[in-house]
């Protein structure tokens, strides 16, 4: 039976990327407004000595960013060099995702697992055009297999986000700004933050493991196994397992874009002009032009590009920085060490495309200012951040690796393995 507890509104503050730089020793680190969260010792989002608790929302590093229940969620203690000052020697011997940051409150070795921390993010909107899953596992455990999953395959939009087919999400949802509805036999096997209305179609059917945060109302009879906190229940239809309390929800954008973005690509590209391991590697942009390129571990430079179908080969620590745009007419990557790849322009792939390693995508990241355009095959086994960028997959597509984009078009089915070995990278 459903037990409603009528309570004094109490604001809950659902915050997804502040500071995290001040304060990593302490949980309640990255709450800066101290009269809306005086004290927050479970890392839960929710003030202390309030009525709710919740371990909806962990945060074992104290940075208020929360690891959603992913125990690695911490920074590589052998990480102790800045890799952009770093000698070219010192660089090759480290390892790790390599960003630049001129946000305050993101720390430089800290971005890649802020950047990546869902399957799927988006600053606008996330449009399936079939059924949808995600899932997750860790690459450092070994490659992707159904029987080792973790509860960590997220979605994160800042709009609003609508499916008629069903969707099967391995972790939990948070959206900004809009509605949301999903399709029959849906389940969230985390919790639902949703600052809109949790709205429904024909065969509307969702089944939400723990709890749901909603702001607006519930006007479908959705199965809730844990509690439902919302602004106002006059409108809930939900079958809620636990209690229903009214409270003051709201959610921050899971996805940081505009002025919150953590990373300046034009700016850092720029940078690696004159900063860069070229001399010391031996590289040559005429390289680029080749039909098949093994690149040397460095912090490598180049302009912009056109080539035909190429391959690529990665056995060291390589981070790629081009100023201006990459056509290329295919790739074909062969990775077994580390690819950072920054393009300060647009990425354009005309033919088949296999990006990243399969076995582990948490060591390839992928940092584009402008927009992607993907050809007809893509075979994507990376982290990708295109915050600028309209993607659009026509066919079935299977991600291993996680996608952040403007908005994320899907022609049909969409399923994405997330790798949560990117959280410590």
């Amino acid at each position: 039976m459903m037990k409603v507890a009528k309570m004094t509104p109490i604001l809950i503050l659902i915050l997804l990327h502040a500071c995290q730089c001040q304060n990593q020793s302490g949980n309640d680190a990255g709450f800066t407004d101290e009269k809306t969260i005086p004290v927050d010792t479970n890392g839960d989002g929710i003030a202390d000595g309030e009525a709710l608790e919740s371990d909806d929302i962990e945060d074992t590093t104290g940075d208020g960013v929360p690891d959603l229940t992913d125990e690695n969620n911490q920074n590589n203690p052998e990480e102790n060099i800045d890799p952009i000052d770093a000698s070219h020697e010192q660089f090759c011997l480290g390892n790790g995702a390599i960003t630049n940051t001129d946000n305050q409150n993101v720390c430089l070795d800290g971005v890649a697992s802020h950047v990546f921390r869902f399957g799927l993010c988006a600053c606008e909107s996330i449009t399936p055009g079939g059924s949808m899953s995600i899932d997750a596992f860790n690459s450092d455990d070994g490659p992707y297999d159904p029987s080792r999953l973790v509860p960590d395959g997220n979605l994160g939009v800042n709009g609003g986000f609508s499916i008629d087919k069903q969707a099967t999400i391995k972790g939990s949802v948070f959206s900004y700004a809009g509605d949301m509805t999903f399709g029959p036999s849906s389940s969230i096997d985390g919790s639902l933050f949703l600052n809109g209305n949790l709205t429904s179609n024909n065969n509307t059917s969702l089944d939400v493991s723990r709890n749901v945060f909603v702001a607006g109302s519930i006007t479908n009879a959705y199965q809730v196994q844990g509690n439902l906190y919302s602004n106002t229940l006059d409108d809930d239809n939900a079958h809620v397992q636990g209690t229903s309390e009214t409270i003051d929800v709201q959610v921050d954008e899971p996805c940081p874009c505009g002025e919150k973005a953590p990373i300046n690509i034009q700016q850092f590209v720029s940078y690696m002009d004159t900063t860069n391991d070229n001399i010391e590697a031996n590289f040559s942009t005429d390289m680029l032009s080749s039909g098949e390129v093994t690149f040397p571990c460095g912090r490598l430079f180049a302009s912009g590009f056109t080539t035909s179908s190429t391959i690529w080969t990665i056995e060291g620590r390589t981070a790629l920085f081009i100023d201006g745009d990459v056509i290329l007419g295919g790739l074909t990557t062969n990775i077994t060490g580390e690819l950072d790849l920054f393009i300060n322009g647009s990425l354009t792939l005309q033919g088949a495309v296999e990006l990243g390693n399969p076995n582990a995508p948490a060591k390839t990241r992928i940092y584009v200012a402008d927009n992607i355009n993907l050809g007809a095959s893509s075979s994507i086994n990376a982290n990708v951040y295109a915050p600028n960028a309209d993607l659009f997959f026509n066919g079935a597509t299977t991600i291993q690796g996680s996608l952040f984009a403007q908005n994320l078009n899907f022609g049909a089915s969409c399923t994405v393995h997330f790798d949560t070995a990117i959280r410590h990278r």
